[in-house]
């Protein structure tokens, strides 16, 4: 839900406008390494050490779409209750703000997919 009022609305402008300017940023952090696979490499063979890292990269970009994905439907959503019920049309600041987030997650579906050819 989105605690919308008047005072509200331009904090949440605010926080929609810096979280989808920091979307990007997030998605090209790498992860952190992980210990359990550094400790299983040193007793498994190469080609299976490298099947498992591949595999925990995509799985950690498959979780960071999601998150985007999620981020990006929750900004929709909020940005449509406060049109519907302070009956205003959009500013360019939300609609800008929803197409950042918007390339965000096409970038990282991007990234994803040139990461991971195959699927």
């Amino acid at each position: 839900m989105c605690p919308f009022g008047a005072a509200e609305t331009a904090q949440w402008q605010r926080d929609t406008e810096a979280t989808a300017a920091a979307t990007p940023a997030a998605a090209a952090t790498p992860a952190a390494p992980n210990p359990t696979l550094a400790a299983a490499a040193a007793t498994t063979n190469p080609i299976q050490t490298g099947i498992q890292q591949q595999q925990q990269q995509q799985q950690q970009q498959q979780q960071q779409q999601l998150q985007q994905q999620q981020l990006l439907q929750q900004q929709l959503m909020c940005t449509q209750f406060f049109f519907d019920n302070n009956g205003a049309s959009p500013s360019p600041h939300a609609e800008n703000a929803a197409a950042a987030a918007a390339a965000a997650a096409a970038a990282a579906a991007a990234n994803a997919a040139a990461a991971n050819p195959t699927h």
